[in-house]
């Protein structure tokens, strides 16, 4: 299949400290899928074409608007086999000296779907992102060639964020929940309750998933260091976030069961439940990360963010968490035969102890070790992504098929 990848500032060619976190990973794990993928960027002033062996085109683009004609010149290049890159350069022109950014931006919208006009094979999906919407979207919507926008955050830009959504086919938001920000579109909620918009986090190709017998090991070490009683059969519940009222009163209900609890805070509440149980409760204010913690920790309670899940399920952690609807994160079954973890409606007293009761519960059930082996399955990388936005693709393009016919 042939894919386009259109972004209005990004620069695969960077440096560490420059290059783009997103748009040329996901290209990389298309290509590795069998997927033809080209990259269509503006050309960096600062880049010197010479120095990463790119070839100008002879041919430059014309894009005729209602001020004149403006040309661009086309560089290209790859980053990987089956990955190529389109640098596009707007000609010093008087007229181009006049154009603001904005417009220089329409402007390489308009050039670089000319430049995919002109391939042998028509790209079966654009995939553009914040940075370029609404403009990527409206056009390719002009054209019929259906959109994945993503999303790098919500932004600021209201207006822009809710054009960019009317035009967009499909969303997929990286790295926040879009149900725990205030403000959030109409629009997007009912795309996300529809299923034509997905929240996922940012993979994590880097972090290192944990094997049983890792955490295992650092469980048992945590427990000698906390002084608490070292057993494998009683789960650790990590709270990241500080604690107030209600939830100390969840915690308090949680600790009169058998398991231990590790929070990242302190206050005087805190304290005193540490000197009732002092065998069910750690208070850590140390220099340990989260990620530290959630290596020790069979659960942990989050609050609808994405990354924390991620990072949780490649630690081996089950989640009780209020992330949104079209997560892609699966609701915990009764027989703990599949799920990825326990999903609440909202991390309200009554929900948060009824989500903590099951996984306590579900604890002492031995399938629950099985599970707890397969969580770092879950976490989302590159290439689980591509998968998402491939599934994607495929329904759109399902969708212009029918209604072509």
């Amino acid at each position: 299949m042939q894919i386009a990848l259109i972004s209005t500032k990004i620069n695969p060619f960077g440096d560490a400290a420059h290059r783009d976190t997103i748009c040329g990973p996901l290209a990389n794990a298309l290509s590795s899928a069998g997927h033809s993928i080209k990259i269509v960027v503006p050309l960096p002033r600062e880049m010197n074409p010479e120095a990463h062996s790119l070839a100008r085109r002879l041919n430059p683009i014309e894009v005729n608007t209602d001020d004149g004609n403006h040309i661009f010149n086309r560089y290209d290049g790859n980053i990987m086999s089956g990955v190529d890159v389109y640098l596009l350069e707007v000609a010093e022109t008087p007229a181009a000296a006049t154009l603001d950014q904005a417009a220089v931006a329409d402007l390489f919208c308009r050039a670089a779907l000319a430049c995919l006009d002109s391939q042998p094979e028509a790209p079966a999906c654009c995939i553009s992102f914040s940075d370029g919407m609404p403009l990527v979207s409206n056009l390719c919507r002009q054209r019929q060639t259906p959109n994945l926008l993503i999303l790098q955050s919500l932004g600021d830009d209201a207006e822009a964020l809710e054009k960019g959504l009317l035009e967009a086919d499909r969303v997929v938001v990286l790295g926040s929940d879009p149900t725990q920000t205030k403000e959030i579109p109409d629009l997007l909620v009912e795309m996300l309750q529809d299923g034509r918009a997905v929240s996922l986090p940012r993979p994590a190709d880097a972090v290192k998933p944990l094997s049983a017998e890792e955490k295992a090991s650092k469980k048992a070490a945590f427990q000698m260091q906390m002084s608490l009683p070292v057993r494998t059969d009683v789960p650790v519940v990590f709270f990241p976030n500080p604690l107030d009222s209600p939830f100390i009163e969840v915690l308090e209900q949680l600790l009169t069961r058998d398991v231990q609890v590790l929070v990242a805070t302190k206050n005087d509440r805190l304290v005193s439940l540490l000197e009732r149980y002092p065998d069910r409760l750690a208070i850590s204010t140390s220099d340990h990360s989260v990620k530290d913690h959630l290596a020790i920790a069979d659960g942990c309670v989050v609050n609808g963010n994405p990354q924390m899940i991620s990072m949780a399920l490649c630690c081996g952690t089950l989640p009780v968490t209020s992330v949104g609807a079209g997560s892609g994160l699966v609701d915990l079954e009764p027989n703990l035969q599949s799920g990825s973890g326990i999903v609440i409606p909202r991390l309200s007293e009554d929900l948060l102890a009824e989500g903590l009761g099951r996984f306590a519960a579900a604890f002492s059930n031995p399938a629950y070790r099985a599970l707890s082996a397969r969580l770092p399955a879950y976490t989302v990388t590159w290439n689980r992504m591509a998968t998402y936005c491939l599934q994607l693709i495929e329904e759109l393009n399902t969708d212009t098929s029918g209604q072509s016919s």
